[in-house]
């Protein structure tokens, strides 16, 4: 499963057409978290779609660590870590 839809369907689809799915699928329902996100004042005014795309590549990148990784349950931890990090950086401060 993992070797076809991160692996394979780059080279029978071809990234241009990998990317558009990406992008449909994964960033534009990002990008309308974030702007939720925004709204409730819960993560800073930002541009949502580099955003949206950029956390969508931060992601897949992710997946393709995971799914080479000799220990896919600790890559996977470690993922989840970076990425909350990488969001919680977005947040509005908060006053101390």
């Amino acid at each position: 499963m993992q070797r076809i839809a991160l692996h394979d369907a780059r080279s029978v689809l071809g990234w241009d057409t990998v990317r558009s799915i990406e992008n449909r699928y994964g960033a534009v329902g990002i990008r309308g978290a974030l702007r939720k996100a925004m709204q409730g004042g819960v993560i800073q005014q930002q541009p949502p779609r580099p955003v949206a795309l950029m956390l969508a590549g931060a992601i897949a990148e992710a997946c393709f660590h995971v799914a080479d990784a000799a220990d896919p349950v600790a890559a996977r931890e470690e993922v989840r870590v970076l990425i909350v990090r990488f969001l919680e950086g977005l947040r509005v401060p908060t006053a101390a």
